[in-house]
C-alpha cells in the first residue's frame, strides 16, 4: 500500500508538469529493444533444486537452465509538452530452455521449459538535467501490467519437433509499476535514441508451483515456489518526433 501511494504522488506531480507546460505539444513514435534481468528466484529454485536434482537420479545429459535474461521488443507512442512527456508502451519478453535426459523406462527424453510474456505501460517522464545540447538525463515513473505466461512439454528425444507448441501451464496478469531514468540523444530535428534503465516492482508475488508440479511433480520445496519477481531492466528506444523539436 505504501508503494501504491508513493507511486500516486510522484505520478499526479509529473501530470502537473505536463499540465503546466505552455509551449505546443508534439507527438513521437518509439521502437526497439530491451531485455530485463528477471532472475525469477522461485522458478530457478523449482527448476536448479527440484527438477534437475530428481532428473539427475534416473539420468540426465542436461538439465535446465535458470531463467535471468529475458530480452523482447518495444513500442510506445508519446505526448511530448515542453520537459514532459506521457508514454503509452508495450513490450515482449521471453527465455527457454531445454533438458536432455533418460526417463523412469530408460528412454531417451527432451522437456522444453519457457516464461514469456507482455507488459503493458503507461508512464510520465520528465527531462531533469541537460548536458550540452543535445543530450538529457529524465526521471519517471509510470503503472503497468504484465502478462505472465509459463509453458512446458516433455516428449521422446527422437519425436522432437521444433514447431510443436508447448503446453501453457500458468497464464497471468499481474499489476506493478516502474521507475526509470532515460538518458535521450537527440538528433536534430526530429530523431533521438533513448536508453533507459529501469526497475520493476509488482503489487504481488509469482507462484511457480503449478510449473514446478508439471515437470517434477510435488515437492517438499513447493512451500518455496512463490515469491518477489521484481527486477532490473533496460531498454533502448529509436524516437521520431512528428514535427521539429
Amino acid at each position: 500500500m505504501k508503494r501504491f501511494f508513493l507511486v500516486t504522488l510522484v505520478c499526479l506531480g509529473a501530470l502537473t508538469t505536463v499540465l503546466a507546460q505552455r509551449n505546443r505539444p508534439n507527438f513521437s513514435i518509439q521502437l526497439g529493444y530491451g531485455t530485463r534481468f528477471f532472475n525469477p528466484a522461485p522458478l530457478n529454485l523449482a527448476i536448479d533444486s527440484v527438477y534437475n536434482v530428481q532428473a539427475a537420479a534416473l539420468g540426465l545429459d542436461q538439465g535446465l537452465s535458470e531463467v535471468k535474461w529475458t530480452p523482447g521488443f518495444f513500442g510506445a507512442v508519446a505526448l511530448h509538452r515542453g520537459r514532459a512527456s506521457f508514454r503509452a508502451s508495450y513490450s515482449t519478453f521471453g527465455a527457454s530452455s531445454f533438458a536432455l535426459g533418460i526417463d523412469s523406462v530408460g528412454l531417451d527424453y527432451r522437456r522444453d521449459l519457457a516464461v514469456r510474456g507482455q507488459l503493458v505501460t503507461v508512464s510520465l517522464t520528465s527531462e531533469l538535467i541537460p548536458i550540452g545540447d543535445y543530450v538529457t538525463f529524465c526521471v519517471g515513473t509510470g503503472f503497468n501490467a504484465m502478462r505472465l505466461q509459463t509453458a512446458t512439454a516433455q516428449v521422446a528425444a527422437s519425436a522432437f519437433d521444433p514447431e510443436a507448441e508447448l503446453q501453457i501451464v500458468s497464464d497471468e496478469w499481474k499489476p506493478g509499476f516502474l521507475v526509470q531514468a532515460p538518458f535521450r540523444v537527440h538528433i536534430p530535428p526530429i530523431f533521438a535514441i533513448s536508453l533507459e534503465p529501469y526497475y520493476q516492482v509488482f503489487f504481488s508475488p509469482g507462484d511457480f508451483t503449478g510449473v514446478s508440479r508439471a515437470i517434477s511433480g510435488p515437492s517438499s520445496l513447493d512451500g518455496r515456489l512463490k515469491g518477489d519477481i521484481d527486477h532490473f531492466g533496460i531498454n533502448a528506444a529509436l524516437i521520431v518526433y512528428l514535427r521539429p523539436r
